[in-house]
């Protein structure tokens, strides 16, 4: 007897990308207040989300608080956020006031497409393509060409 291979049930289709939701980037701010932890901060945004938009709009603004993004010295972040809902989210972030003990005002600075350009924006972060065109240049070897008599030739 042959033996069969077992039938896998069929994975489902993914959706194509003009179907899925668009996503934006909500760079914010945390203003005021001492130190603040990135688990007090993290509870308190959820909190306010939730109190103010409640679980079936916090469901359906598909909010992901990114936690790689958080810049402790600079008290900066990104939320990502259906493109649907950037608004509602942002008025969601001025409902909160408090992070733990600590009063705090959560104020948005921007919003973008993608973390990279949002990183770029708000967050004053350079990529290696920034730094084409800038190098100094370097003025002695220049003076020393200016100096000296011009010589006909190839250029190569």
């Amino acid at each position: 007897m042959a033996d069969f291979p077992e039938k896998t049930e069929p994975r489902p289709n993914r959706l194509s990308p003009t179907l899925r939701d668009k996503k934006r980037y909500l760079a914010f701010y945390v203003e005021r207040g001492g130190d603040v932890q990135f688990m007090d901060l993290l509870n308190a945004i959820w909190q306010g989300i939730l109190g103010f938009l409640g679980e079936l709009g916090t469901a359906k603004a598909g909010i992901w608080i990114l936690k790689t993004t958080w810049d402790e010295q600079r008290r900066m972040g990104l939320i990502k956020c259906n493109n649907t809902s950037v608004e509602e989210v942002r008025a969601a972030l001025s409902v909160v006031n408090r992070v733990g003990d600590v009063p705090v005002t959560v104020t948005v600075v921007g919003v973008s497409g993608t973390i990279k350009g949002a990183k770029k924006k708000f967050f004053g972060e350079r990529d290696l393509m920034s730094f084409a065109g800038t190098a100094p240049v370097q003025t002695a070897e220049i003076e020393e060409e200016e100096g000296g008599e011009e010589e006909e030739g190839e250029l190569f």
